[in-house]
């Protein structure tokens, strides 16, 4: 299989999760004043991101080398889509609390970055690792970037929900194609080796 494909499904993956940590940074004043809440009360959508999304990343690792990689990863694209899902429908019903549930499921996929890394080492040549991690690497911080000025961009054109479909859209397809692209768990939770170049 050409590496191409699975460094490139990594770092869309990586991009897609590192815009939803900040795609709500900038629109926290906007959220307070149309869902009537004050403004300490509006920065718990990113409190609320922040927790388990810390406390995924601490987890995901092992739980990739013992069940697998990839279904770490695809669990965590589709809990993303689903609290987009979550969120943009609360926002548009101007329900608060399921904002703060929706922002909680998306925080959740903080730990797709560390298996990515895992999975670049499975399914990618020794001779091209190290040139994918260290765009891995960056993509965390493009990613975080792009979220803010794409989310300025959203909420003045569309609206705040706007936000939320961007975070669910082509989560599902990205899981179907990573079954054929990446490879399957490994066994007895062993991290396989990089393949030869």
């Amino acid at each position: 299989m050409k590496s191409g494909l699975p460094a490139a499904i990594l770092l869309l993956a990586t991009l897609g999760v590192a815009m939803s940590q900040t795609i709500v940074l900038a629109a926290v004043p906007v959220f307070g004043r149309q869902l009537h809440v004050d403004a300490s009360t509006a920065t718990w959508l990113l409190t609320i991101f922040m927790k388990p999304s810390a406390v995924a990343t601490t987890i995901a690792g092992r739980l990739g080398d013992l069940h697998g990689h990839r279904r770490v990863m695809v669990t965590g694209l589709l809990v993303l889509a689903a609290g987009s899902l979550v969120a943009g429908v609360s926002d548009l019903a101007g329900w608060f609390p399921g904002l703060l549930i929706g922002c909680a499921l998306q925080g959740c996929p903080g730990g797709v970055f560390p298996v990515v890394f895992g999975l670049a080492r499975a399914s990618l040549p020794t001779a091209k690792l190290h040139g994918v991690v260290a765009a891995l690497s960056a993509m965390f911080g493009v990613g975080g970037a792009l979220g803010m000025v794409v989310a300025g961009l959203l909420f003045d054109l569309a609206g705040t929900s706007t936000l939320f479909w961007l975070g669910r859209a082509g989560r599902p397809a990205w899981a179907r194609i990573d079954k054929i692209a990446l490879p399957g768990p490994p066994v007895h939770g062993y991290c396989p080796t990089p393949s030869p170049a």
